[in-house]
């Protein structure tokens, strides 16, 4: 069985650190891979989704950017497959939603990003995976 510390909406270690399992582990691992903006990390800059440039591009990148979505959610461990994935865009902000084939069933996907494609906060229920950015 694999377990990690469960972080708070906001990615912060929880005063009294519990460990979480399961679907909502493979949710924390997506919020943790989508919520990553590339460039962010220093020492690999090959890490994250390039959130700003999506978002700022016109015609808007759809393909690529469902494309390199994908590919990330299918890294997670216990992620066996994405079924269905779309997004949807107004301005500078835009809505992914899908269904992620998990090992125990099917996750709710919706990740929500706008503004300057920096994400603010997440949340996760044990069965939906929901992100605001």
């Amino acid at each position: 069985m694999t377990a990690d510390a469960q972080l708070t909406d906001g990615l912060d270690l929880r005063p009294r650190t519990d460990l979480v399992t399961g679907d909502v582990l493979v949710g924390q691992r997506i919020r943790l891979r989508l919520q990553q903006v590339d460039g962010d990390w220093i020492l690999n800059g090959t890490k994250g989704l390039p959130w700003l440039d999506w978002l700022t591009t016109k015609p808007f990148p759809e393909d690529a950017a469902l494309g390199r979505i994908r590919q990330e959610i299918e890294g997670v461990p216990g992620v066996l497959q994405v079924q269905t994935l779309t997004i949807t865009r107004s301005g500078t902000s835009a809505t992914v939603t899908g269904d992620v084939l998990t090992e125990s069933g099917v996750l709710p996907l919706v990740v929500a990003v706008g503004g300057g494609g920096v994400a603010e906060s997440f949340s996760v229920a044990p069965h939906v995976i929901a992100a605001t950015c």
